[in-house]
């Protein structure tokens, strides 16, 4: 980024790349099971899993004059860069499933999806502060989708998640926040909604309504650092009508 006035003809660098990163080491153990009852109207998939991540990347800052990056502007805050630390490491443990429901009520041919994930976790962040939670990560996220048939042709499906609130993943030390609620990322239900009409095997009359209450929900927390917007709002109530 050029600067301006003083600093003409220097760069603010923001990130810098790191040639001497290193992989993160990754061990996991899962059981599982997947199975069918009812007469095979009923569908499960389910698995716990204990997840250990060592030599973490990490996001540290360093100054750009010291690595020998040209025109750098020393006067400014020092520049981002990912780099493995032995400290830090994480630890997550959870249970994912997914429950399909066939075929409830014949005449609608009416069929449910259950799915989702419950986690827990602790993490020890690169300065040796211990955390009790793991960052970035929702502690349950569960998925309902609704599928039938009404009439001849026609059709409609519909989707519900539910997220619970998480916590931001840019925390150097355990304590770094003042305002408690700064660091943690609300929630959110969203319904998604698809009614259509098949007229004929080639042709197909639809509208698919997206986040149909319009709840405002955001927090994507996109890179993990120091850098992102708290809250990035997504697209609220928005609907289409299509012919495929």
């Amino acid at each position: 980024i050029a600067k301006p006035g003083d600093s003409a003809g220097l760069y603010y660098y923001a990130f810098v790349p790191n040639q001497n990163i290193k992989p993160e080491y990754f061990s996991s153990a899962e059981l599982g099971i997947r199975s069918s009852f009812w007469d095979n109207r009923i569908d499960i998939d389910a698995s716990v899993y204990y997840n250990v991540t060592k030599n973490a990347i990490t996001l540290a800052f360093v100054n750009v004059s010291d690595l020998g990056y040209e025109s750098a502007d020393q006067h400014e805050q020092d520049a981002r860069i990912y780099v493995n630390s032995s400290i830090s490491n994480t630890t997550l443990m959870g249970l994912d499933f997914y429950i399909r429901f066939k075929n409830l009520a014949k005449r609608f041919d009416l069929n449910i999806d259950i799915g989702g994930s419950l986690t827990d976790g602790k993490e020890t962040l690169p300065n040796g502060d211990k955390i009790n939670f793991t960052r970035g990560v929702p502690s349950v996220m569960v998925k309902l989708k609704t599928h039938a048939k009404l009439k001849k042709g026609f059709y409609c499906t519909m989707h519900n998640y539910i997220v619970n609130g998480w916590h931001r993943t840019f925390l150097p030390s355990a304590d770094y926040y003042v305002n408690e609620y700064y660091p943690n990322i609300s929630g959110y239900f969203v319904t998604d909604f698809l009614i259509g009409l098949q007229i004929h095997k080639t042709l197909n009359v639809f509208i698919d309504i997206d986040n149909v209450f319009g709840a405002k929900y955001g927090g994507i927390d996109a890179t993990g650092t120091d850098a992102d917007l708290r809250y990035n709002p997504q697209t609220c109530f928005n609907g289409k009508f299509g012919l495929s």
